[in-house]
């Protein structure tokens, strides 16, 4: 792929300047420089469904952590985002020690989730919580 993408250049090169701007104008990026988001929510899922209907709260102040250590924290609407990450494979967990009193993970299998960021895209991962009765 990085000999297609060079020759490509090359190529592009014969018909107008070549520079780092005009590469990305182009929406030509090399492998490894291409990054991507990570958004979502935590939620109170009351009714147990799977998805935020209405009335189901957001949760703020919620951390989760990515495999390299990184973390955010949830802002308003119990929402987050990450920015400038590589595309590929991710790790997040949800740190339930920053739950707020009384919630708790929806299932065990909430606390880790998996996702693929492509290459300038948005990966939506959400978690779900619920109230402890």
């Amino acid at each position: 792929m990085k000999k297609v993408f060079l020759i490509f250049i090359i190529i592009i090169s014969f018909f107008r300047e070549v520079s780092a701007e005009n590469i990305e104008n182009m929406g030509i990026y090399p492998l490894g420089d291409v990054t991507g988001v990570i958004a979502g929510k935590v939620y109170v899922d009351k009714n147990d469904n799977g998805k935020q209907d209405e009335g189901e709260p957001g949760v703020e102040g919620v951390v989760i952590i990515l495999e390299n250590g990184t973390s955010v924290t949830t802002g308003p609407g119990g929402k987050y985002s990450i920015t400038n990450m590589t595309g590929g494979f991710h790790v997040l967990e949800l740190d339930d020690w920053t739950l707020p009193p009384g919630i708790i993970l929806a299932l065990e299998e909430e606390r880790t989730k998996f996702v693929r960021v492509t290459e300038n895209g948005i990966a939506l991962v959400n978690f779900r919580v619920k109230e402890d009765l």
